[in-house]
């Protein structure tokens, strides 16, 4: 599933490459990385890690403002959770799916506990299960049947 990171609007914030590519490799072994140098794209850099033997793919966005993770929502909190220490506590950042669905702010202390269930909770909870009012009325006429075809008389016999 892909998860976004990002400040709620846009903000003095700027992630750097270079900064983030030397604080991944300290963190995350084994790790690949793959710098994007053609400006037309939007992201500037993606890398992939492991995490609980999962890949986790990140891409950060060329202007510094977000981070888009494709994996398993619990590598993915994890990962969010140690980006959110890595950032100066006066950005606002925050954590949601690409469905724009459910989100939470990352604030100081939150857990990944707290994320997952944020979004397991809308998974199952959220949206309520409609049920018609009453039980639709039963039909009691004989099923349609299809209507009598008579050929022209030049081909009857």
């Amino acid at each position: 599933m892909t998860y976004l990171i990002s400040p709620a609007e846009p903000t003095a914030l700027k992630i750097e490459r270079d900064p983030l590519v030397k604080q991944l490799q300290a963190q995350w072994q084994p790790i690949e990385i793959r710098p994007i140098d053609q400006l037309q794209r939007a992201y500037s850099l993606e890398w992939t890690i492991f995490i609980n033997q999962r890949r986790l793919e990140g891409l950060l966005e060329r202007n510094g403002q977000s981070i888009v993770l494709d994996g398993q929502l619990p590598d993915c909190a994890q990962f969010a959770l140690w980006l959110r220490a890595l950032i100066d506590p006066q950005y606002q950042l925050f954590f949601y799916d690409q469905g724009y669905s459910a989100d939470i702010e990352l604030r100081e202390g939150i857990t990944a506990t707290e994320i997952i269930h944020r979004f397991s909770q809308w998974q199952t909870n959220e949206f309520p299960v409609f049920q018609l009012p009453c039980s639709p009325s039963k039909d009691t006429r004989p099923p349609a049947r299809p209507p009598q075809f008579q050929l022209p008389s030049v081909f009857a016999r």
